[in-house]
């Protein structure tokens, strides 16, 4: 059981979900929700998790996205 251990640093979750929803649509946003509110990041789907991993980078939410990247590299999904 894998869950995130850091909280968003420049913005609030509520705004991550917003804009992540502008940016993704809401299936993305929602996968975002679940992990933010402590669902494990086994019971999401990867390719999403790729997306919100880009998506926190890009918004300099680097201790989340890197917590992402950690999982998914463990699982063996193949990161550019």
């Amino acid at each position: 059981m894998t869950t995130l251990h850091s909280f968003p640093q420049k913005y609030s979750e509520e705004d991550l979900i917003c804009l992540c929803t502008a940016r993704y649509g809401w299936a993305i946003a929602e996968q975002l929700k679940d992990i933010l509110n402590g669902d494990e990041l086994e019971k999401q789907n990867y390719n999403a998790l790729y997306y919100i991993y880009q998506f926190l980078s890009a918004k300099g939410e680097r201790r989340l996205a890197s917590e992402i990247k950690k999982f998914l590299k463990k699982e063996g999904y193949k990161l550019n």
